[in-house]
């Protein structure tokens, strides 16, 4: 669940893309309080935007984010091993 946040990229220490992604999520929010406080169609518009990039990224994510974490996985225990 905490995937959609980003976190399994701050686990395997990327930093930049935990805070990318993060971002992105937090923009969304933000874009939707102002939209629901205002009554505004237009700011809730702008906020399909960042709502479109964090669900796309979410399912891309399904599928690297499994790679990436077996490689960083191997690379721990060689580096135990040595």
């Amino acid at each position: 669940m905490l995937g959609f946040f980003g976190i399994a990229w701050l686990m395997l220490k990327n930093m930049p893309l935990f805070i990318a992604k993060l971002s992105v999520w937090a923009l969304w929010i933000l874009l939707w309080i102002i939209a629901a406080a205002t009554d505004s169609a237009v700011v809730a518009g702008f906020s399909l935007v960042p709502q479109i990039i964090v669900y796309v990224w979410f399912v891309v994510d399904l599928f690297i984010v499994g790679k990436r974490a077996r490689e960083f996985n191997y690379q721990k225990i060689m580096q135990s091993l040595i």
